[in-house]
């Protein structure tokens, strides 16, 4: 294995493990009449585009996606808890 090799594998393997130590992220309206289904389409559509901003990039999707997750909730009226 290549030197950059190695160093790609541990950076992952430790944004990995940090992931995993993270509190999940629990959401709550701003808005009325909020509904678990509304709530699941627009976690899905944020999680989506987390992906599709930083593809086949497991550091930039645990390093910067949670960020960006609560900045796209709260435009859709979701506020963490």
């Amino acid at each position: 294995m290549k030197r950059h090799e190695k160093i790609a594998t541990i950076a992952i393997i430790a944004a990995l493990a940090l992931s995993g130590c993270a509190h999940p992220m629990v959401f709550e309206p701003t808005l009325p009449r909020a509904t678990q289904a509304t709530f699941q389409g627009d976690q899905y559509e944020c999680n989506r585009d987390m992906m599709q901003t930083w593809p086949n990039d497991g550091i930039g999707q645990a390093i910067r996606g949670p960020a960006f997750i609560r900045e796209c909730m709260a435009v859709k009226g979701w506020r963490e808890r």
